[in-house]
C-alpha cells in the first residue's frame, strides 16, 4: 500500500512537472506574438529572404535577357519571371530523444504491473558564433525559388520561327515546361 502511494506521489510530480513547462512554453509563445521584435529578429531575417528572391530573380531576368538578346531576329527583349516561393534555407539541427517508463498499478486483468513509455523529442538548432559574439544557425543549404513561369517581350516576336527558339532557349535555362512561357512582340 505504501509502495503505490509512493508511484502514484510520483505520477502526480512528474505530470505537474510536465503541466508547468507547457504553461511556460504558452507564456513563452505569447510573449513572442505580441512582442515580436523580441523574437531573435526574424522579422529582418524573413526580409533578408525576400531580398535574396528579388536579388535571384533579378539575376536570371537580365541573364536571360542577354540570352535572347543574341537569337537571331530577337532584337531588344525584356523578361519576367514568376516564383512559386521565396529562398528556403535549412538550419541544422540536433535531435534529442528522452524515454520515460512509467509503472502503473497492477491491471485487474492480471497480476502483472503496468508500464508505459513516454518518448520525447527535442530539437535544438546547431549555431556559430561570428567575429562580433553574436550567435547564428548553422546553414546546411540554401534552396532556391522554384520558378513558375516566364513572360518575354522582344522585337522579333513575330517572327514564328524566333519565338520558337526564345521558348526553348527559355525552357532549357529555366528548366520549366515550354507552356510556362509566353513570348509576344514589343508594342510599337
Amino acid at each position: 500500500m505504501i509502495k503505490n502511494l509512493e508511484v502514484n506521489k510520483k505520477k502526480i510530480e512528474t505530470i505537474l512537472k510536465n503541466k508547468n513547462i507547457i504553461l511556460v512554453g504558452l507564456i513563452l509563445g505569447i510573449f513572442l506574438m505580441v512582442f515580436p521584435k523580441f523574437s531573435n529578429n526574424q522579422s529582418g531575417k524573413s526580409q533578408i529572404q525576400k531580398n535574396n528572391s528579388q536579388d535571384f530573380v533579378e539575376k536570371i531576368q537580365n541573364d536571360l535577357s542577354k540570352m535572347i538578346s543574341n537569337v537571331e531576329g530577337a532584337g531588344k527583349s525584356k523578361v519576367l519571371i514568376t516564383i512559386d516561393e521565396g529562398e528556403e534555407i535549412v538550419y541544422a539541427t540536433e535531435k534529442k530523444q528522452n524515454s520515460q517508463t512509467i509503472t502503473d498499478e497492477k491491471s485487474y486483468d492480471s497480476d502483472q504491473n503496468l508500464k508505459k513509455r513516454i518518448d520525447d523529442f527535442e530539437k535544438k538548432y546547431i549555431t556559430t558564433k561570428d567575429s562580433n559574439g553574436n550567435e547564428n544557425p548553422l546553414v546546411v543549404k540554401k534552396i532556391e525559388p522554384k520558378i513558375r513561369g516566364a513572360v518575354i517581350s522582344c522585337q522579333g516576336a513575330k517572327n514564328k520561327i524566333v519565338r520558337e527558339n526564345i521558348t526553348k532557349l527559355v525552357s532549357v535555362a529555366l528548366d520549366i515546361s515550354p507552356k510556362k512561357i509566353c513570348v509576344t512582340k514589343f508594342r510599337n
